[in-house]
């Protein structure tokens, strides 16, 4: 009998840890999933800050090297 109920309180344990371990994943690929859109709008705030710095008025030209070089 005590076997029996040992066994039960197992079966139980390894359920909650299944569904503990689901979550856990799901959490992971949203996290996943947020984190490239992150990184896919940060690599666009880039660009069209670097666009920006290119054709803003006044910017100065690229000196070239002194003519010892």
């Amino acid at each position: 009998m005590q076997s029996d109920a040992r066994l039960i309180e197992i079966e139980t344990r390894l359920a909650f840890q299944e569904q503990a371990l689901a979550e856990l994943g799901d959490v992971v690929h949203r996290q996943y999933r947020e984190l490239e859109a992150l990184r896919t709008a940060l690599a666009n705030a880039q660009a069209d800050l670097q666009a920006m710095r290119d054709t803003a008025p006044g910017t100065p030209l690229p000196e070239p090297p002194p003519p010892h070089y």
